[in-house]
């Protein structure tokens, strides 16, 4: 959704998506800068992407649940004078191509539609390079609802040249004027969805897009294993903590139930001391990472 400044809007928008309970959130023409901290505008359960301009226009931002395996791309230079924020995510063990985008009105730069849509340099076709299956969503401020002019006929070549089918049919801005369908979710794999709409929460000037994918999210579940770490263990000190230990104190429980509960925490106390107790998580089954997504050592890859 353009949101048109999310300062002064993100309770309304944590209150619909408390209704929708949405997977991943774009939101465009946010309208903030780096002097806004992220954790000003965090949603429970999500983790946050951004992408500034300058206060007082442009922006996105994305939120995708902590469900999902993502991670925000790195786009090439020549992108610059577009408003881009790409997430890659896992969706169902596959990788999915998120690619939001804002246009403001008043394009930045002249060749804006061959940055867009044409020749190997184009925005898309990094995309499609980049993951088999691409969704962009955003608001494009190309009216799809008039294909004779020129707006409306790059949208249509998107489909032609990349297979970029539009989602959304009806208008996404309607004034007492006009109605026009600026807001798009555009994919090269339709298939993969099995609804798709507009909805109108009345905290913009634009409605709310939405989609909804066959594929559901899941979270591998986790287990924790507990064990004491000798990284620093120096075993003739630890022995030597132990001979000096008060183990004569436990002559004086009544009985051999009291004895041992001494000698066990006396012993952890002074183990601890040498090896600490510590815990880690391990997904329950192996999470399907790629080399893309990796983070970390090879050797923890499993680790959460």
């Amino acid at each position: 959704m353009n949101i048109n400044s999310i300062q002064n809007k993100f309770d309304e928008v944590k209150i619909v998506n408390r209704e929708l309970k949405s997977h991943i959130i774009f939101l465009t023409e946010t309208k903030i800068d780096s002097s806004y901290p992220s954790s000003q505008f965090q949603l429970e359960g999500y983790l946050s992407y951004r992408k500034n301009r300058a206060k007082g226009g442009g922006g996105l931002m994305a939120y995708l649940s902590s469900k999902i395996i993502s991670q925000q791309m790195k786009l090439p230079k020549q992108y610059k004078l577009i408003e881009v924020l790409a997430i890659k995510a896992m969706i169902n063990n596959n990788d999915v191509l998120f690619v939001g985008i804002y246009r403001p009105p008043k394009v930045i730069g002249s060749n804006y539609y061959l940055k867009l849509e044409m020749g190997r340099n184009s925005l898309c076709m990094w995309a499609t390079m980049k993951c088999k299956t691409v969704i962009l969503t955003g608001d494009l401020n190309l009216d799809r609802l008039r294909p004779e002019s020129t707006e409306g006929q790059l949208l249509i070549n998107l489909k032609e040249v990349y297979g970029f089918e539009c989602l959304i049919t009806k208008p996404t801005r309607i004034t007492c004027t006009s109605a026009t369908l600026l807001d798009v979710i555009q994919t090269n794999k339709p298939d993969h969805f099995r609804a798709s709409g507009v909805f109108n929460p009345e905290i913009s000037d634009h409605n709310l897009i939405y989609g909804v994918m066959k594929d559901k999210v899941f979270q591998h579940q986790r287990k924790v294993r507990t064990f004491r770490s000798t990284k620093a263990l120096d075993t003739e000190k630890l022995n030597e903590d132990l001979k000096a230990a008060p183990w004569n104190v436990m002559d004086t429980c009544n009985t051999l139930e009291d004895k041992y509960e001494y000698w066990k925490s006396l012993f952890n106390s002074v183990a601890e001391e040498h090896m600490p107790t510590k815990k880690m998580r391990f997904q329950r089954e192996d999470v399907p990472y790629d080399s893309r997504m990796e983070k970390g050592n090879k050797d923890e890859e499993n680790i959460c």
